[in-house]
């Protein structure tokens, strides 16, 4: 016959009922209150589906008004599992510590400060209500604010990785260096370009530029000097594209430029005119597809970079074509090579 606290009559009660985490159970146990004891494999199970789950679902898509209910909710099943469970705060802190580090992951610093007031609320209200004595207060008292101070801490970490991530070039909007869009910048623009190409029932072309050999020509003539040729020749070919086409800088030897209301020869054209016009000793090597219609913006690029990819592997200073049931390359004849290029590959149409 069980009594109203879940002991069998005869049976003594469990002395280490709020013992910490995985301590051993008292000698004098009995085997239902063992078996009541929640196992370190179940709370190392609920850790890793916790940070699987925030990690790895889009939960930074929700408005922001909505990004705190799913820890709360959590929070408050936590605190009522623990007395369904019968179990102590710190054996089952982890229904504590899942909704903080959300929070932690993906609120503000006042957020988070808030998760912590109503964890502090949730844990002493608890004690309160199912009057756990004064150990259940302690464990209280204890728990949250090593929660609040774990929270902030990851949270100051994820700050700080944002932070570097931000500075990094290859995630920035715009490029320090010539003042062009980045890869990120790109990457947002070329959706909103399609669909206008769509809208107006317009062809959409895709070219991505490579300069051929650039590393050798930066190692003989200097970085400052490579940098120099890199800004001016950004800004002369931003000059000579059309204020509705896009032109970006993917990294340190490609650029990639969106042409609005241009068929694929009409590319070409333009892709020889803005290698002209950087007056330097080296060459390029171009891709350029024709956008389809259908296909989404990464799709496009991929095989405007896939051209490109042919281009360079057949020696570079020509235009490589990834369009729709067409693939076909033409020699660029651009500049001459740079002192320390090897000489053009016979056939080639390079300027003296």
């Amino acid at each position: 016959m069980a009594s109203q606290s879940g002991v069998r009559s005869g049976e003594k009660p469990c002395s280490s009922r709020w013992a910490p985490w995985s301590a051993p159970p008292c000698s004098g146990c009995s085997p239902s209150c063992r078996s009541r004891r929640p196992s370190t494999t179940r709370q190392s199970s609920l850790i890793v589906v916790a940070v699987v789950m925030t990690v790895a679902l889009p939960w930074h898509r929700l408005p922001d008004a909505l990004k705190v209910v799913p820890p709360m909710i959590a929070l408050l099943i936590g605190v009522r599992l623990q007395v369904l469970l019968d179990a102590g705060l710190w054996s089952e802190s982890t229904y504590l510590l899942m909704p903080m580090f959300w929070l932690a992951a993906f609120g503000t610093r006042t957020e988070v400060g808030a998760g912590a007031v109503l964890a502090a609320v949730a844990l002493f209200g608890q004690a309160l209500i199912w009057s756990q004595g004064a150990t259940g207060w302690g464990d209280a008292a204890v728990l949250a604010p090593v929660a609040a101070g774990v929270a902030f801490a990851i949270h100051a970490l994820f700050q700080r990785v944002r932070t570097r991530a931000d500075r990094h070039p290859a995630l920035q909007s715009t490029d320090a260096l010539t003042g062009l869009p980045g890869p990120v910048g790109w990457e947002e623009r070329v959706p909103q370009l399609l669909s206008q190409g769509a809208a107006a029932r317009q062809p959409v072309c895709v070219m991505i530029l490579h300069l051929d050999r650039f590393r050798e020509f930066a190692d003989h003539y200097g970085r400052k000097e490579a940098d120099r040729l890199v800004r001016g020749g950004a800004a002369m070919w931003r000059d000579h594209l059309r204020k509705t086409d896009l032109i970006a800088r993917l990294n340190g030897t490609d650029f990639a430029a969106l042409l609005m209301g241009c068929s694929v020869e009409a590319a070409a054209g333009i892709a020889r005119r803005l290698a002209t016009v950087l007056d330097a000793p080296l060459t390029f090597s171009l891709g350029i597809a024709e956008w389809n219609g259908e296909e989404s913006a990464a799709a496009l690029s991929r095989r405007a970079d896939a051209a490109l990819e042919r281009a360079k592997r057949a020696g570079g200073d020509r235009i490589e074509f990834g369009t729709a049931g067409a693939v076909r390359g033409d020699r660029m004849g651009t500049h001459p090579a740079a002192p320390s290029d090897p000489a053009p590959s016979s056939g080639s149409s390079a300027l003296p």
